[in-house]
């Protein structure tokens, strides 16, 4: 988290609004800054519907992912980050 915080930062910068970490993004920046590539987003999809998942846990999980995400790399749309996030390797 300490190491992902200045990117955070940095990011939301640009915007004009209080938020500072990725636990602060809305639906919208979610959208903006946690695109999944296809793959991605198949996968997502399928533990979602596997676990009943709700809209909330969706957009929780995706900050989180963020969050690990942050630290490695620039491209969030990252497999492995992805089935990370999953415990699924």
């Amino acid at each position: 988290m300490v190491k992902s915080t200045p990117k955070q930062r940095k990011r939301f910068a640009k915007l004009k609004n209080s938020m500072m970490t990725n636990a602060d993004m809305r639906v919208a920046e979610v959208r903006q800054f946690c695109e999944l590539d296809d793959t991605g987003q198949t996968l997502i999809m399928a533990t979602m519907s596997q676990l009943q998942l709700s809209a909330w846990a969706y957009h929780r999980i995706l900050k989180l992912a963020r969050t690990i995400a942050d630290p490695i790399c620039e491209q969030f749309a990252n497999r492995c980050i992805t089935e990370s996030q999953y415990g699924c390797r």
